[in-house]
Parts: C-alpha cells; structure tokens; sequence
C-alpha cells in the first residue's frame, strides 16, 4: 500500500455528499471524484462514531471495492503518523471541526478497523451475496457449502449437463433431439450454447413454462394466431367463398390486355393457381404471391401501368396484396411459433438440467447468487431474523454505479434498508442510505442492466425517506478533475445536440465544469480516412483484411509515432508525451485494433497489445497449437499440413503441394516418413516432427511449448520473424495458461487440448499494468480510466452494425424475461415487433451513452477520426454526432476539414536531443545453440555395494532366513541396549523382543539377550558401546578422484588423535582370521576408512569387523586399497 499524500478539500458539492446524517443519491459525471466522495462518507461515518461493522458498501467489481478498501485503510493508517496539526488539516479537508476528541477518535480509528471482525465490508454485490447465503443455507433453501462458478468451470459444467442429456434422450424420448435440432438448424452450434445458457440464466421467466406441452399454445396466443391449425385456416380463407377471385380474375384479365412479357408470365400464375382446390391454394401461396402481386423480396408489385387497362387496378391490387399479407402472415406466424416452441422447450429441458446438475456438484453461478439472496430477504420477517442471527446490524448503506445495479440487486437494497423508512428504524437511530452513478455511464446493457432501474429506485427511497428524522438528497457534482475545459466544451455540445431523451437521461444534464480551468486542451474531429489507391499493399499474413482498413491502421500508427516523437510537454504532468500517456478507443477489438498493435510494433513504438485476448485466435497461438495436436494425433492430415506451412516448419503451399499434392495412399505423416530422404526440406521436416513425438508422452504442456520456442526448433524467434512482435503476448499467454492447467500436477498434452476446447478462453488483462505502452481497448474496457490523449479510432461505425445482431431476443413477462430465437425480418409480427423496436431503441440509447464515456477519458486533447465506408456514413455514428454538434456550436473545418477546438496555451514540442544510436547488437552463437549437457556429480558409492554380487546361491533355506532375522534383531539390540540402565536392559531387552521378535519362543528371545549383553558388556568393547560412540552413524565424503561415497556404520568412535570403526557381521560363519575375511567385507571396510580420511586427514583411522556369533573382533588394515568401483 503506497502512502497516501495529504487530503485534498472537498468542494461545496462533495462536501454535501458526503455528509453522514443525510440519505442521498448522487449523480456523478465522468472524473469528478466519486470515488473520493464515497471514501469520505465512509471516513465521516466512522468519524461520527458509526461502527465498522455497520457499514456496507456495494461495488460494481471487486477491482473497485479493493481501491476503496486501500484509500480507506491507507489513510487511517496515515492518520496514525500525524500530528495535531496534519491531522487537524485532514479533518478540516473532510469538513469535520477538529476537536482534541475527534483527533483522538481518529488516531483511534485504524485499530478500531483492525479490531472488527472481517474489517470493513466494502464487497460486490455477488461477494456480498455469497456471505449472506453461505449463513443462512437452509433458510435459503439451498445446499450448504456451495461455490461460485465463472469462467470454463461454468462451461464445462454446461457441456456436461448437455452431452448427458442427449444422451438420454437418445436412450429414450427422442423429443429433446428433435427441438435441438430445429434449433440448430436456425442458430448454429455455438449459438445454440449461447441460447440454452440464456434459458438457464433465466429463471423466473422460464418458469411459465412448466408444462412443455403447453408451450406452443402459449406462444400462438400471445401472437394472436388461431388455436386450431393455421394452415387450415388459412385454406378456409383460400377458398372462393372466401377469397376475392372475381378480383384476381379481373387482375389476370387486364395483364391480357397489357400483353407485354411480364404479363404473360404472370397470367399463367394466376389462372394456375385460381384452378387449384383450397387446400392446394394454401400451400402454393407464397410462391403464386410472389409471383403475381409480390416481388420476390416480399414489396408489392407496381401495378401502374394496368391502369389504363383497369382504372381500378392500383385499388384492387392493394386489397388483394392486403388479403394475401395477411394469410402469409399467418403461415410465417405458425411457422415461428413452431421454432420458438421447439427452441423454449429445448431450452426449459437443459435449464432443469443445468441447476439439477448444480446442485449435485455444490456449486452457483452469479446470478443464483442475487436470485436466491432475493428471495432469501423477501421471506416475511427474514430481514429482521438474519439481523438478528448476524449480530450485526448494516446501518449504513452505500451503493457505486448504481446505474449498473438491475431490479434484482435494488430488491435486495430495499430489503436491507427496510427497517430503515419504517418502525423503530424510522426513529432517531443513525442509519443513511448513499447512492452513487451517473446515467450517462449506463453502458452494460448487454449484462442485463438498465439505467431506468436507477431512476425507479431513487424515487423509491425518496418516498420512503419523505418525513423521516433524515432528509434524502438528490445532488449532483459535474466539476471534473479530469478533463480540459475543451474536451468537456464538446462533451457538452454532444449532450446538447443528442438531447437527453435520446441518451435515455430522466433530465438535461448539468454543465461540465474542469477543475483545472486554465489547463491547455483540444478536440479534433479528423475527416474520415479515404483510401484511394487501387494497388494492394501486400501484407502477408494480413492479405485477408480489407485494404482501406490496413492503410488507415498504417496512418493512424504514422501519426502516433510522430506525435511521441514531437513529445509535447503535457500540461498534467509536466513532462513530454509518452507511449504510456495514449489511449485508442474502439468499438470492437476486431478487425482494426490487432492491426494497429502490428503497426505500432512495427515502428518500435511501445504498445501494451488488446486488453483482452481470445486466446485460441492470434496466427502464433493456432501454429503452436497445431504443433500439440500433431503430437497427440500424428495422423491428422489437414493439422499436419498446417503446422508444416506454418513458420514453425517454414513451408511454402508449393513445398506442401509436392508432398502431399501426388496420388498417395498413405497418411501425410506416413508420406513424409517414408520420402524423407529424397529432399533436405523433407528430412529437416521429419526430423523435426519425430523429436517432438518423442517426448509427447513424457512432457507436459509447458515443457513442450518451451521446448518447441526455446529448443532446437528455434520457434519463438521463428513466429516473431513472421507474424511480428505482436505475436509475443499471444505467446506469453498460451505458456500462462499452460502452467496454469498444470497447477503443478502431471498432465497430458491431450487434456491441455480438451481443456482449451471448452469455449473460448478470454485472457483479461490489466490495464492499469502494461507500463509505459500505447493502450488499445473497448470503451467499456477503459471505463475508469483516463489518458492525456486519446483517439477515438473507429467512431464512423455505424452503431446497427456493431456487433452484428445477436441470435437471441430477450422478451419481457410479467414473471420475467425468456430468451426466443429472434425473429428475421419477414417473420416479425406482434408482439415481438414491439420487443424488437424497444431493443432498438434501448441500444441506441446505450451507444450514445458509450460515446460519453469515451469522450470523458480524454485529459488534454481527444482526437475522433475514422474510416471512411463504402455507404454514407451513418448520422448515428460517433463521428457524425460529434462533428455535427461542434459545428453547431459555431465550429467550421480548417483548410484541410479538420474540426478543432481548442482553450488554453496550447502544448509545444519539447526540446529533446536525439538519442545515441545504439550500438549494434552481434547475437554470439552459443546464444542460438543448445545448452551442452551439465556434468552431473556421480552416483553416491555405498560401501556396501563396491563389489559386484557375482555368487551364485540357491535360495535360502528356512535355517539362512532364520539366521538373517537373528541378526536383525541383534543389530537392533545393539543400537538400543547401550543407552539403557545396566540394570535394565535384560528385562527392556526381553520386552523388546516379545513385541518386536515375531514367532521366536522365550528360549531363543534369551539367547538372543545373551549374545547381545555378552558383547555389549565384555570388557574388550565397553569403550564401543560408552557414551562417546555413535551407534549407525552415518558418513558421506568425496573422495580426491571424485567418487562421493555415503553410507552408515554400526559404531564410530572419535578421540583426540584415532577414529574407530566397527561394523557388526551377524552371520553363522566367522573368519578364522584377519586373512579369512570375505573380500567383500574388507572393500566394504577400506570404503569407511577413505571417507574417513577426507573427513579427518590428522587421526588415526582403525577400522574392524565385529562378528557377533564368535564373538570375535578382526582388523581391517587401510593400506594396499586398490581403486573404488562403483558396482551399484
């Protein structure tokens, strides 16, 4: 936590909202300090005696909770440092009187926080949600201890629960299959996930839906179409009792008189069709409309020139077209209803499958969360018992972006601050409710949010507090700390023109006021870019975009290359622009965004890359990719040509045409194997792929990337030389996520891939974090940041393209919402047209709102520009508002179009020598080649196997098994018995043995005592088994000729100038002597002693052998030792 600089005072405006004792909803336009007036109610509430663990503040995301959190804890813990005076000036900074109390309640305060349990709850909505149900499980009706789950958890989860019930439905009712694969039909795969998740997300208004029987029925009422069948409804009104023939007949009678070809093709259609029986008629009437009164986009055909023909022909042709509107209507709205019905009850299947597949695995996504929070707090008296069960009581409520906050979390807020307007609650007890947002911030539309929630619920709360001991407030502040007066002279220009009843505001929105009145800014309105050269630029991997688009990617770059070098001394900051002080604003991170990150690179211009990443998209990861499942599957045939074209292998499509382009008869990988020799480029292919085979099944994901981009291969400076330095982050990432699969268990090349495909992996990244680097990101990507400079690059999109339109419309009910396929256009009818054209709207809105904030991001200068398209652009698009609104405010373009405005002394290059040119880099070879092997030390020698074990022996007999636990257990009394009372150790001994001797009886239980006190307690060994000895004591020195030897002796004595060893031998035979000892025994012995004289190089080393059955000593003589072995 960094330390916090002194306390700014707050302005009359925040000032009024952060006082304690008043409830308020606060309007807070972009960079006027809202966090900082939310950090100083909380500090004032605590400062008037409010406990910590009575105040609750609810944050949009936790990134936002964690600042308030440090700008809180931060400057109680500054406080603590001060001095009367410091302190004092802080206090007065947040417009409290310091008295000697208040200081002392302030300096008192940090531990106070410390000391509450759980600190101060400044949490999300879902954390806080998470909190409140993990207490009151079975209150709630839900499973105790479950989780959240996000992200792929939560897809694979729906994969899952998908796969199981198709399955089933195979097994048995077909039903489920069938509507999935209507729904398919229309959607997609991908899309058909999207919708089922939405059906699942969408609890309360799929619960209409509980009988699937019924749902078709539902559907066709709520589209006003006939219960029984249409299509026999639609024949009925085909028939001549119905239909206008006399009509159709005349129109037929006049094209005869016409006579041209389009007359005579379309008589023909009439009395066709006029010949047919009803039912006949019904099904060949889109095709006969189509051809005789309709065009074949579905308009009605002119029918001018039959007039003088048929003077009534334009009259009866608009009532035949009206006629057989209406009956197609008819058909198209039984047809829909058909999809939706089959796409719901798909939909309904998978959501009851979904939250019973939840539930069995404990877990809960978001939305459950605020759901069963809900419906928890909505129990009658459940507020007041879970109060009272917490032993806490939220007094203080605060809310952030409460434009962002939806129906469903504002019914938690009143449940809540229920006690707060009603009761002993209403009385003279300190309890505030605080919100804060801006309506012209409501940009997350597409979560479900809807800034009207905002409006509802403020005046809500301004009922409920109406006669209170406390007043509710709505305030406002509009002085930004942010902006230059320029940028928010247009920001109010754009307001003004749109009017805030297109932007969806309740009221105008008050002037924006800069905070730092005199500081130089300006805004540039650029005309949009116009590509006028017909020769292609010939961009490699880029072929595939449109050319206007690279060219203006390429201009764009030029410029912001040449405007850091030109580095004007920013009036923020003091210093000369940098990389780090440019922000790029678009709509979409396709298309021109990863092109202007390449151009940018490529003119050595610091760039931080897209804020966020589908990590399955960029060249580089999809070549690497390539490499693993050729690993996994080398006999894919279309993964291996990829991979060989790829820069990993380097092939041209021609190198690949030879190899694969023959009539063959095997795989490409056989092929490959079996022509390798033919051609270098064959062979340096083979081999390439056949090393990385090799250690497939061996590595995991992370080795074997790092092995393909730093091993022989070469392929991180391969995949840069092609795809540019862009390439890098992509890179970076694949190697993140691989380690983070891993998680430090073994897994396989095959269950990184599986894992990969389960939708697409979104690396968000931090944007606060990149350094100093240009920016590129989506406007609701940037929401709370700001940028000296900023460039808002592709504001001549046309808002109804953006995006595209989704294949899902979310349809209002009295119970909620549930997700329909949406209609297409011929199939629109009541009351979905009324859906859609509200969508419209509310989008529309949202894109004008998205425009302010990103016009608010701008610091000192904003530039807007574009490119031009190949239609006019659009009056809706973000270039066209704002230059429409400078020029109305009395702006006009400069000789070249350029719309500028301007306030302040404008910034001047700084005076900046040029750099030394870098000295040039030679790469020495080693760097390029692999690492030699490291020496490694060699195998540790014990001494127990420095003689191969050449004898050749039967196996034991039950008097050798015998024999070999005998000395065992005397080994162990050995150990065991010389620290033990002399007193004691026959009895400890016997003991021992009874629970330790397996099957020996009470006879052998004492010989074995026998022969180990006889030992142990012979005076010829008393100073072995003293004290001073070590029993198996352990040894491991390197020898001069390096060999490391290691191992454990049975006794080690040290003196002053001689160390002894003594190894016990237990066996049945016993050397007659020192020249009877088996060879093994001596090498084994000789090994102690070498060690020995490394460890001790001034004593004496005896080394002896102790065989227990005689008992009998031996010396082991440590000259004459012939060289080591390793035999082990």
């Amino acid at each position: 936590m960094s330390r916090p600089s002194a306390l700014k005072p707050l302005d009359p405006d925040q000032a009024a909202a952060a006082d304690p004792f008043i409830h308020a909803s606060l309007s807070a336009s972009a960079g006027t300090g809202k966090t900082q007036v939310l950090t100083a109610r909380v500090l004032r509430l605590l400062l008037e005696n409010a406990s910590p663990e009575s105040i609750l503040c609810l944050t949009f995301t936790k990134a936002a909770a964690a600042e308030m959190a440090e700008r809180v804890g931060g400057r109680l813990a500054y406080w603590i440092g001060l001095d009367d005076a410091g302190l004092g000036a802080e206090l007065v900074a947040l417009g409290v009187t310091p008295t000697g109390a208040m200081l002392a309640r302030a300096r008192q305060l940090f531990a106070t926080v410390l000391d509450c349990p759980g600190g101060l709850r400044i949490q999300t909505i879902h954390s806080f949600c998470q909190t409140l149900l993990a207490a009151f499980p079975s209150e709630a009706g839900i499973t105790p201890g479950f989780r959240p789950i996000e992200g792929r958890e939560e897809e694979a989860l729906v994969e899952r629960t998908l796969a199981a019930l198709a399955e089933r439905s195979d097994a048995g009712d077909r039903a489920f299959l069938a509507d999935l694969e209507i729904l398919a039909s229309r959607l997609g795969e991908a899309d058909v996930r999207t919708y089922l998740r939405r059906c699942a997300g969408s609890v309360e208004g799929m619960a209409r839906f509980d009988r699937l029987d019924a749902i078709e029925a539902e559907l066709r009422d709520m589209m006003g179409l006939p219960e029984d069948g249409v299509e026999e409804v639609v024949a009925a009104r085909c028939h001549d009792d119905e239909f206008d023939c006399s009509a159709l007949q005349a129109l037929a009678d006049a094209y005869r008189r016409w006579g041209t070809k389009t007359a005579e093709a379309i008589i023909p259609e009439i009395d066709g069709w006029l010949a047919l029986p009803a039912a006949e008629r019904c099904r060949e009437l889109q095709r006969f409309a189509q051809a005789t009164v309709l065009t074949g986009s579905g308009s009605r055909r002119s029918v001018k020139n039959l007039v003088k023909h048929w003077p009534d022909a334009q009259e009866e042709s608009d009532a035949l077209c009206e006629k057989v509107e209406e009956l197609l209507g008819l058909l198209r709205g039984d047809a829909l209803v058909r999809l939706l019905a089959a796409g719901l009850r798909a939909g309904k299947r998978f959501a009851d499958a979904y939250a019973a597949a939840k539930r069995a695995e404990g877990v809960a996504d978001f939305d459950d969360l605020i759901r069963w929070s809900r419906n928890l707090l909505a129990q009658e008296g459940m507020g007041e018992w879970i109060r009272f069960k917490l032993d806490r009581r939220t007094d203080h409520l605060l809310v952030d972006e409460a434009q962002d906050t939806n129906e469903s979390q504002w019914a938690i807020v009143k449940a809540l601050t229920e006690e707060y307007w009603s009761g002993q609650g209403a009385g003279p007890e300190h309890r505030t409710l605080f919100m804060v947002g801006d309506f012209k911030q409501a940009i997350y539309g597409f979560q479900g949010t809807d800034p009207a929630e905002f409006e509802r619920a403020r005046a809500f709360f301004r009922d409920a507090a109406a006669g209170g001991a406390m007043p509710f407030r709505s305030l406002s502040i509009s002085r930004s700390f942010r902006s230059a007066q320029a940028v928010l002279d247009v920001v109010d220009m754009v307001l003004g023109q749109l009017t805030h009843s297109r932007i969806g505001l309740p009221e105008e929105a008050p002037p924006h006021l800069s905070f730092h009145a005199g500081r130089a800014g300006s805004v540039e309105v650029w005309p949009p870019f116009e590509h006028v050269s017909p020769d292609d630029e010939g961009d490699g991997e880029e072929k595939w975009e449109d050319e206007a688009r690279r060219r203006y990617a390429s201009e764009l770059a030029d410029w912001i290359k040449a405007e850091i070098d030109r580095a004007p001394v920013l009036a923020s900051t003091g210093r000369p622009l940098s990389p780090g002080d440019i922000l790029v604003l678009v709509r979409s991170r396709a298309n021109l965004a990863p092109l202007l990150v390449a151009r940018l690179f490529e003119r050595n211009v610091r760039t931080a890359g897209l804020d966020r990443l589908v990590l399955s998209e960029p060249l580089a990861v999809q070549d690497l990719l390539a490499a693993i499942r050729f690993a996994v599957q080398p006999l894919d045939d279309l993964n291996l040509a990829n991979l060989l074209v790829s820069p990993l292998v380097g092939w041209s499509q021609e190198q690949l045409y030879e190899l694969a382009g023959r009539e063959r008869r095997r795989r490409l990988w056989e092929e490959l194997g079996h022509r390798s020799g033919e051609r270098p480029d064959f062979t340096f292919a083979r081999e390439t792929l056949a090393d990385l085979l090799r250690v497939a099944d061996f590595t995991g994901p992370h080795a074997f990337l790092e092995r393909i981009l730093s091993g022989p291969l070469d392929g991180r400076r391969k995949l840069l030389a092609r795809l540019g330095r862009q390439a890098r982050d992509p890179i970076s990432e694949l190697i993140a996520a691989a380690i983070q699969f891993e998680g430090g268990e073994p897994v396989t090349l095959q269950q990184f891939l599986a894992w990969l495909s389960h939708g697409k992996l979104e690396v968000k990244r931090d944007p606060e974090g990149r350094g100093d680097a240009v920016r590129i990101m989506t406007v609701h990507g940037a929401k709370g940041l700001e940028a000296p400079l900023v460039i808002l690059a592709d504001a001549t999109a046309n808002p109804s393209e953006l995006g595209g339109n989704s294949a899902i419309l979310d349809v209002p009910s009295e119970s909620g919402r549930f997700p329909i396929i949406r209609p297409r256009k011929d199939e629109v009818a009541p009351p979905f047209d009324g859906v859609l054209a509200a969508e419209k709207a509310r989008d529309l809105e949202e894109h004008f709102r998205l425009l302010y904030v990103a016009l608010t991001r701008a610091g000192e200068k904003l530039v807007v520009a574009g490119l031009k398209t190949f239609r006019r652009i659009s009056d809706d698009s973000w270039h066209s508002s704002v230059s429409a609104a400078m020029m109305a405010g009395g702006i006009e373009p400069d000789a070249i179009g350029i719309l500028r405005h301007a306030t302040g002394q404008q910034a001047v290059a700084a005076t900046i020598g040029q750099p030394p040119a870098a000295a040039p880099v030679t790469v020495p070879a080693w760097a390029r080649s692999a690492a030699p092997l490291e020496a490694r030390p060699p195998r540790p020698l014990a001494p127990s196997q420095v003689t191969a074990d050449t004898d050749s022996r039967p196996p034991p007999t039950p008097e050798l098994a015998a024999a070999a636990t005998r000395g065992c257990l005397l080994h162990a009394l050995f150990e065991r018995l010389p620290a033990t009372p002399h007193e004691d150790r026959r009895r400890g001994a016997l003991e021992w043995l009874k629970q330790s001797g397996g099957e020996l009886d009470m006879a052998e239980r004492a010989r074995l005592v026998d022969a180990a006190l006889g030992i142990i307690e012979a005076p010829d060994y008393a100073e072995l088994f003293s004290p001073a000895a070590l029993a198996e004591a352990p040894i491991a020195a390197t020898l001069p000729d390096g060999m490391v030897v290691a191992g454990t002796v049975d006794r080690l004595l040290v003196t002053d100038a001689v160390v002894r060893v003594v190894d016990f031998k237990t066996g049945r035979q016993v050397p007659a002597g020192p020249d009877a000892i088996p060879a093994g025994h001596v090498r084994q012995m000789r090994a102690y002693g070498q060690a020995l004289q490394v460890i001790f190089p001034r004593h004496r080393i005896d080394l002896a052998l102790l065989y227990t059955e005689a008992p009998r000593m031996l010396a082991v003589q440590l000259e004459d030792l012939p060289a080591l072995t390793h035999m082990g």
